[in-house]
This record gives C-alpha cells, structure tokens and sequence, in this order.
C-alpha cells in the first residue's frame, strides 16, 4: 500500500511539475562547462563516441517518457492492444529476435544508431530467446528453423497461481498459432505450418516468399511469447495481473491513466557486457513508465527531473532545454514518420493525371513548410528514409525529372496545369488532423496552392474520425496524414496494396489509391522474395517510382530530440530494437546516485 501511495504521488507530481516548470531557472554555477569542453563533448555525441561511464551500480529507478507516452489508451493482449500496450510489455515480455545494439549501435561499431521506429535490417538482428536460426530455401517448402534458448524461466505469477516454469518450444507454437487463428491473422498467412521438434527447436513452413520474414515471425509487432497460463487466466491476457514474461522486469503496478511500473527480475537469463566484463542484467531495482498525454507535462516532468530520460522531445522546445537544462545529454535524430498528402486517383477528374499530380507537388513549398512547422527535418523521407541502408537514394543521387518535384516552383505549376487543360485552375479539399501541427500544415498547403490557382477548402476532423478516414479511404479529393517509413519493403506498399490479394497487409495505407499495375507487380516481387540483394535493388527502384509519380507529396520526416539526465549511465539514445521494443536498453542502463545526489535530485 505504501509503494501504491508513493507512485500515485509520483503521478501527481508529474502534473504539477507542468506549474514549476514555468517558474525554472537552473543557476550555472558549478554545472557550467568551458564552451571548448561542450563542442567537444558535442562532436563525441555526433560521433557516436561512447563516452566512459565508470563501474555499474545496481539499485534505483528509472522512470522513462518515451515516444509512444503520448498515447492514453493501454492494452495488455497484443490481439486487440494498442501500440503503447506493446511498448510497455517490451520490459517483461521477450521475442525470438532483437537488434544489436551491443555490436552495431552507438556502444559498439555504430553501423546502426537504432532510432527508426518499428524496423531494424536484418543484419543487425541478434538472438533474444532463440540463439540462432536458419533459413533453406532449397526445400520444399522452404523452412526456417529456430533454436531456442536453454535454461530461461518464466516468472512466476502468484495472482493467477502460476509458479516458476522452463520456457520451451511450445510456448512459441502456442502464441504463434494463437495469432494466426485470429482475426488479425493475415499477416503470417505466408507461414504453411509450425511446430517443434523438440523442447528447443521450431520450424516454420513458408507456402511463399516474403522478405520480412524475419521481421513478422521474430521481432515484430506480434512476435511477443506468452505462456498459455496468462491466457487462459479470469480476465485473460488483456488484464494486467495476469502477465508473466522472461524479460528483465515483472509487472508490479499499473494505474490506468497514470503509470506503469516494474521490478527487477532476480532470476533474469540475460547479462550486460561492460568494457569486456560481464555483469548480472538489469541494473536498475524499478521503471516506471509515466502515461502522460499532454506535451508540456511531459516535459515539465523532464526538466524537473520526475523522469529521467524523454526519447521524443519537439524541436521547438529545444531552446527552451538548452537554457533550462544545459547538464541534459541529448540525442537528435529523424523521426521515421513523414507528413504527406494523398492525391486521390479513383474517379477523380484531376489526379488520374500524373502531370496535375506532378504540378500540385512542384507547387507546395516542401521545404518552408517543414521549416515553420518542425523547424528541422528531411523533406526526401518518404515511401522510406535516408536511415534504410542500400535502398534510399540521396536527393542529389535521384533522376533529374524525380528531383525536380523538390524545388518549390509555384510558375512552372501554374504553366504545368495550364498546359492539362486548368489555365484557372480547379477547386479541391483538403482532409486535416485537428492538432496544431496538421491545421498549421494545412494551411500553409492551401496558401501555396492558392499561388497556382488551386483553391482549398480545409476539412477538419478529430484524431478517431481521421485515422477512419486514413483506413477507409473516405475522402473526396486530398487527405493529409502521416505513415511510418522505416519498414522495407512494407511501407512502399501505399503504392500497391490496392491488390486485393492475401498476401497483402498494406490495402488500408494505400490512400491515394494509385493504381499501376506494373508497379504492384514489381512490389510484390519484392515484398515475396527470400533473396535480401533482390528486394533492396527493386525497392530501391520502386521507391524512386512513386515519388516520381507524385501521387502522394511528402512534406517532411520532423526531427525530434531524446534527452536524458547525465546520471543515467549506459544509454546513447537509442530509441527501437525491434518492433515497439525498449529491452536491451533498459536491461543494461544504471543510474549514478553520486552524481544525481550531487545535481540536487
């Protein structure tokens, strides 16, 4: 009870660090650094340059706002949860697969930073309870064989009467069938069969091919393991009282609207390799993940120090932090999301014309609005960034007719509509969010397009409403919204998944509705093929083609910022390892007590 009333208090700070946070003003004093020392100190951090963190200490508290916070729905069953759900369960609740990021992030070679949501590329993919997997694709049907991890528990769990237990093969063959026969099952259709061989050994049947295999079968947004004992529980999966996992954590609370909190599992599998020394993982006795929905409060509980690290701070904040917090460490990265505007192509009079198309795109001023709006960010980043290896290509590196869609050239749109048949062009509108960022988009849009003699009205709808529009594709003429660009070849799929088909799992994103049938064909050549040097050569085609088509105009991938206080030792801002997935970091970060005693915390 007493551990119940502490972090309900920890809830009602976090709101009313939001009042303190406007009366903050940090004395320089001893915390202030030599501008040599902090350029310094900045080039290791945009280097990549791990800096000495001294022995591990054990104990303390973590308490971590990270980007998927800003949600205020939670769910426990990955069936039916929300996203956020997912992001929490990712302390106790482990995969088959994970990213690397002791061999190729930030602390290691720094081939990968790990801030894309949702992905990471295959070849900087590790085992987490699987050692080791192998694909034959020579056999009929191809098979991919995973070996399991010997000797990992699960945690007991005493509200539903469930003692310490070996994980084993079919605990994977039970969650895996268990999504397959759902509703939401689709997304493994391209898995014939699974099953065990024996208590450390899986084998899955593939009827076709599919080049995020390893993905969607291993660390994806349903690969989580969990007991059958969870499941058939009272409540189910879905209550929060009936989780159990082999993660580093087990679930200790969790106030609806307010927080979730874990402890440190004892009897955790895993260790953290340190300076070459191996050390019993977690470090940390708790983390506590605040649900906190309004940005300033999340940030007022930041500069505070009520959280300690913060992944997905805006960069109109960023002054702000600089003089508020100048002891903060941050780490700025791209957000793997791209603002776009869909060009609805079915029975429309305009935008079944690729030059109209063309003309709208040449006409919106790509760059001014991602400067007012995000104040930082990349306007090339759709259908996927400049953080996917082998397949993006730089804008200087595009076709001269694809980089000409870049430059803002509101007189040559006008001649390109006049020349179609428009010389007065025509009347469209706009879908927007109802958030600030999307009316402020909006119009800005409306006034360049204004410029070449588009007129807009602007339709604007709450988050639930828009997002039914985003799936339903229940709009007249130009919708406004955001998509993930991180997943290859998955998210190219807004040009292709108008195949109603079943290997197709992107129909909903397809919201232009861009209908080509040769690059649906060259898509899923693509999307099916095992051969990893084949589908990055036809994505990297395929992503030049859609942009070049114009039938959807991206506005920008925001920057954003992950700031953390000094004392947390072991963490370079890494934001995903995987699908939704946190655990490698918080299995191996530790908090300073010395140093945070002596900042005043």
């Amino acid at each position: 009870m007493k551990r119940k009333i502490l972090w309900l208090g920890l809830s009602f700070l976090l709101v009313a660090a939001l009042v303190l946070s406007s009366c903050t003003s940090d004395e320089p004093g001893e915390q202030e650094e030599e501008e040599e020392e902090e350029e310094e100190e900045e080039e290791e951090e945009e280097e990549g340059v791990k800096p000495a963190e001294g022995e591990p200490q054990y104990g303390g508290t973590i308490t971590m706002i990270h980007h998927r916070t800003h949600r205020g729905d939670c769910g426990w069953d990955i069936l039916d949860t929300s996203f956020q759900g997912m992001c929490f369960a990712s302390a106790y609740a482990e995969r088959l697969a994970i990213g690397d990021i002791e061999t190729y992030g930030p602390r290691g070679s720094n081939e990968f930073p790990f801030q894309q949501i949702e992905w990471v590329p295959s070849q900087f993919i590790a085992g987490q309870l699987a050692t080791s997997w192998d694909l034959d694709t020579a056999s009929d049907p191809m098979k991919v064989t995973f070996h399991l991890r010997e000797g990992v528990m699960w945690v007991p769990n005493e509200y539903i009467d469930m003692e310490a237990r070996e994980f084993v093969a079919d605990d994977v063959m039970y969650s895996f069938w268990r999504y397959k026969n759902s509703p939401i099952g689709s997304g493994v259709n391209f898995v014939s069969d699974a099953y065990a061989t024996d208590d450390y050994t899986l084998v899955y049947e593939l009827a076709w091919g599919r080049s995020s295999w390893l993905n969607t079968i291993a660390y994806g947004s349903r690969a989580e393991v969990y007991p059958e004992e969870s499941v058939e529980a009272p409540g189910g999966k879905g209550y929060w009282k009936n989780q159990v996992g082999t993660g580093a954590f087990i679930m200790d609370e969790y106030v609806e609207d307010a927080y979730v909190a874990m402890v440190r599992n004892d009897n955790y599998w895993g260790v953290a390799t340190i300076d070459g020394k191996e050390y019993e993982a977690p470090f940390i006795d708790r983390l506590v993940q605040p649900i906190i929905v309004d940005p300033s409060t999340q940030l007022a509980a930041l500069r505070t120090g009520k959280a300690d690290i913060h992944t997905s701070v805006k960069m109109m904040y960023e002054n702000s932090m600089d003089q508020t917090n100048p002891d903060m460490l941050k780490y700025k990265y791209m957000l793997a999301n791209c603002r776009l505007v869909s060009l609805k192509q079915t029975d429309h009079p305009y935008f079944q014309n690729e030059n109209i198309r063309r003309a709208m795109m040449i006409g919106t001023d790509l760059q001014g609005i991602c400067d007012a709006v995000f104040l930082e960010g990349e306007i090339h980043g759709f259908p996927l960034n400049s953080a996917t290896p082998y397949i993006f290509t730089p804008l200087e590196e595009l076709p001269e007719s694809t980089a000409l869609l870049f430059d803002y050239n509101p007189d040559l749109a006008k001649q390109m509509l006049a020349d179609e048949g428009y010389p007065d062009g025509f009347s469209v509108e706009l879908v927007i969010r109802s958030d600030p960022e999307f009316q402020d988009m909006g119009a800005m849009i409306a006034a360049n397009w204004a410029d070449i003699g588009v007129e807009t009205s602007l339709i604007t709808m709450d988050t639930a409403l828009h997002d039914l529009i985003r799936t339903s594709h229940n709009y007249k003429d130009t919708f406004l919204w955001e998509t993930g660009t991180s997943s290859i070849p998955g998210h190219i799929g807004v040009g292709a998944g108008w195949n109603d088909i079943e290997r197709s799992s992107y129909k909903t994103y397809d919201s232009a509705e861009y209908r080509d049938i040769d690059f649906n064909t060259k898509y899923y050549e693509a999307y099916d093929n095992m051969d990893s040097q084949v589908m990055k050569d036809l994505s990297k085609e395929l992503c030049i083609e859609l942009i070049d088509t114009a039938a959807y105009i991206p506005l920008a991938n925001p920057y954003q910022i992950c700031y953390t206080w000094p004392w947390v030792k072991n963490y370079y801002g890494e934001v995903e390892t995987g699908f939704i997935n946190y655990a490698p970091m918080w299995n191996t970060m530790w908090v300073d007590q010395d140093l945070k005693d002596e900042m005043g915390y």
